[in-house]
């Protein structure tokens, strides 16, 4: 299976596939491994400030498009 087609297959679960992140950003900036570079990524990716942040632009998006959000 080449990228593009693990790609198409998330999407069509209804995963955002646009944003990849992969150990080279972090190896071609710090001197690590790929195992440390997955392990930067996994906390940074994963982090509380990371995730809050998303989701609060995730809303200011949508109220920007006029989207009614759904009361639970």
């Amino acid at each position: 299976m080449t990228i593009q087609e693990a790609k198409d297959f998330l999407r069509s679960l209804g995963f955002y596939t646009e944003c990849l992140w992969t150990t080279y950003d972090v190896t071609s900036t710090y001197e690590c491994t790929e195992e440390e570079a997955l392990s930067i990524l996994d906390k940074a990716c994963n982090s509380e400030d990371v995730t809050e942040r998303i989701f609060e632009t995730i809303g200011s998006v949508a109220s920007h498009m006029g989207l009614k959000k759904i009361e639970e």
